[in-house]
């Protein structure tokens, strides 16, 4: 899957890349951060920023000035996907995003 993510990547942003002289990159969606280390193997000397990282910082900031956060200690909650395609591709997507994160995920398809 790897190698297929390399090759979409270069395809869709390497002449763009090398024609402007491009030096540095802003994830701009949501799904760009999914594939930030591809984009930083390919293009090591690229600049890469993640405004996705920012948001999470203010938001952790605005839930602790309002006394939001969840209770330490406590049980962890299940997460639940549901998604109308749970095929490999997604699944695979979904350990990403929580790769270091000790959580219990549940899957329910919306097939009807």
């Amino acid at each position: 899957a790897n190698d297929i993510m390399d090759l979409t990547i270069r395809y869709y942003i390497e002449d763009f890349i090398l024609d402007k002289r491009i030096d540095t990159l802003v994830l701009g969606c949501t799904h760009y951060p999914l594939v930030e280390d591809n984009i930083r193997r390919l293009f090591p000397d690229l600049r890469i920023i993640n405004p996705s990282k920012e948001i999470v910082y203010a938001i952790d900031e605005e839930l602790k000035e309002r006394d939001l956060e969840a209770a330490a200690g406590g049980e962890r909650e299940q997460n639940t996907f549901y998604a109308s395609d749970l095929s490999d591709n997604f699944m695979g997507m979904i350990e990403k995003i929580v790769k270091d994160e000790e959580v219990d995920i549940k899957f329910k398809s919306m097939e009807l």
